[in-house]
Parts: C-alpha cells; structure tokens; sequence
C-alpha cells in the first residue's frame, strides 16, 4: 500500500469516527428532549385560584396522560381527549368518576335516577342527552360526554370549580362543600402520579 493511500484511509478513518460522533450527540439530544418534558406535563395544578377552563391536561397528539386509576387506556385516551374539547381538566373528571361510581360504568344509584361513571340523571339533562346524541348513559363514552358537557356548563356559569362541583353533586352550591373539597383532593392527587405515554 502507498504512502498517500495511506494518508487517505487514515483522513477516512477520522471522518467516520467524527461523522459517528455527531450521530450519537444527535441521538442524545433527541432522546433527552423527548424525555425532559414528561414531569413538567404530567403535574398540573387543580386549585379553583390557579384553574381555568383553558389550562388542560393534555398532552400533545402524540401523547397522553395514563392515570393510576382502573380504566382501560382506550377510555382515558377518549376523557383526554374529551376533557380537551371542553376544556376540563382530566384529573378532575377521573377523580368526579371516583367519586360518582368508583369508576363502575354499570352504577346506578338515586334510587335508579342516576347512571353510569358519572352518574348522569337523565331526567334533569334530557335536553343535553338529546343534544349530545347520549342516549344510553351507561355506556361510558356517551356517559363522560354528557358528564363533562354538564361540568363544564357549571363552571362557565359559576366561574369556579368548587361550585361547580357542588351544584354538580346536587348540593346548592354554599362553599365550603365537603364535596367539592374532597374531589379537588383527589384530582390533586391525580395530577401529581400521572405519566404521559408516547405513542
């Protein structure tokens, strides 16, 4: 082998090496900024003073946020994306089911008046059920949508979600309400173990 083949092949050898550099720094940074976002979404705020309807927890299309909660993924991707259009913070709806029914789609209670996750009355939201295209409320989407169309009536009327929360429980809505304190709590709680999934 010559001398400047030589010389060729070990310029060729450092360009690889440098090239191969590039590509792994490149990597890292791509794997980093994917990953550096993930606690910053995944813990929201829930407290009436620091709440609109306009802060939400969801993430991106091409992410959503698992709660620990019993629900299949499928579902929480649909409260997501539902809670999104209106508006709601997931965190409080999930913790609105925990509390309405624990998390049982097929819960009936108010001596039969009430239905499903939410525990909708269908006698009082026929207008919305009809409007919604909800006609069977212990099917859980038709369930969430009516529920959270109803939530977030109450908060664009009442302008806070402890009286939202309290009319949404059939309580007159004087504050404080045990309610109401109970299910920011939970969502609280939600908002802090939630973890956003990539997919």
């Amino acid at each position: 082998m010559k001398k400047s083949d030589r010389k060729r092949l070990g310029c060729l050898t450092w360009i690889m090496w440098a090239l191969l550099v590039i590509i792994a720094a490149l990597a890292v940074a791509i794997i980093f900024q994917q990953n550096m976002p993930r606690e910053d979404r995944a813990v929201h705020q829930i407290r009436t003073e620091r709440l609109s309807p306009d802060v939400t927890s969801v993430p991106a299309p091409t992410a959503w946020v698992r709660y620990p909660v019993p629900l299949e993924d499928e579902l929480q991707r649909y409260i997501g994306q539902v809670c999104q259009d209106y508006g709601v913070p997931a965190e409080l709806v999930l913790a609105v089911i925990d509390s309405e029914s624990d998390f049982q789609a097929g819960e009936i209670g108010d001596s039969g008046a009430s239905y499903g996750l939410m525990q909708v009355m269908a006698s009082e939201h026929t207008e919305r059920c009809v409007r919604l295209n909800c006609y069977n409320l212990l099917d859980p989407r038709q369930n969430i949508r009516a529920g959270v169309d109803f939530l977030a009536a109450l908060f664009a009327t009442y302008g806070n979600w402890e009286q939202a929360l309290s009319f949404y429980h059939g309580e007159s809505g004087e504050l404080p309400s045990v309610y109401a304190d109970t299910v920011l709590a939970r969502a609280e709680v939600l908002a802090e173990s939630a973890v956003v999934e990539i997919y």
